[in-house]
């Protein structure tokens, strides 16, 4: 009997140790499981955000596709143009071109755009090309509008894609492409959904993403027996 109680206590004293050993591998590793888990938290909210921002600026583009980019716009409605008179847009009302298809991105988006962060915005530009080359673009220097800096919803922005830079795209066949394109762009700032200190440390806080849809406009293509 005492044999059997001693080999009793033995395993039972192994036991414990065993636990006390796991208890602290777990305390050791449990940090590193947080940050893992965390990291995927943020990166599932990022690329969630990334997604909708992206399916809103192609629904956007697709609507505006079918319609007038030249016809009815409005300058007291873009940021960009030195005639802008600080009207607001009503997106329940609104039957101009830029602003409707604006209000259709942020309608798509899923979140409200911060004008007072310096970052959000919506960036809309048409362009009538000729001979594989750009000869208009739409709200155009008529208005006294900078050429490259697009159409704006909320004055943050002007347009990352250069009139150079649309004709180096659609000039692959530079003697008979005459077309209309649409370009919309997505500005939006997504803040880290958790924000925990050993994320902010190396990754900001808020960060900027960028998105860009380009669509076919066949209505500004029509305007390209005005080119020179």
């Amino acid at each position: 009997m005492r044999i059997k109680e001693r080999l009793r206590l033995v395993r039972q004293e192994h036991l414990n140790s065993e636990h006390g050993q796991s208890l602290v591998e777990l305390l050791v590793f449990m940090p590193v499981l947080i940050i893992i888990i965390a990291g995927i938290v943020e990166m599932g909210y990022y690329l969630n955000r990334y997604m909708n921002l992206l399916d809103a600026s192609r629904e956007a583009a697709r609507y505006g596709a079918d319609f007038d980019p030249v016809g009815n716009y409005d300058p007291q409605y873009n940021h960009n143009a030195p005639t802008y008179s600080g009207a607001t847009i009503n997106c329940d009302t609104t039957t101009e071109f830029y602003s409707v298809v604006a209000c259709y991105a942020e309608d798509n988006m899923g979140v409200t755009m911060n004008p007072g962060n310096g970052y959000d915005d919506i960036v809309i530009s048409a362009f009538t090309v000729k001979n594989g080359v750009v000869c208009y673009r739409w709200p155009e220097a008529r208005d006294g509008i900078i050429a490259d800096n697009g159409w704006s919803y909320m004055g943050n922005q002007t347009s990352k894609m250069s009139s150079a830079a649309v004709t180096s795209i659609v000039s692959v066949d530079a003697s008979t492409i005459s077309q209309g394109i649409l370009i919309v762009e997505i500005f939006y700032q997504h803040q880290q959904a958790l924000g925990l200190p050993f994320f902010t440390i190396f990754v900001p806080r808020d960060i900027d993403i960028y998105i860009r849809t380009t669509m076919p406009n066949p209505t500004a293509g029509s305007y390209e027996s005005s080119c020179p």
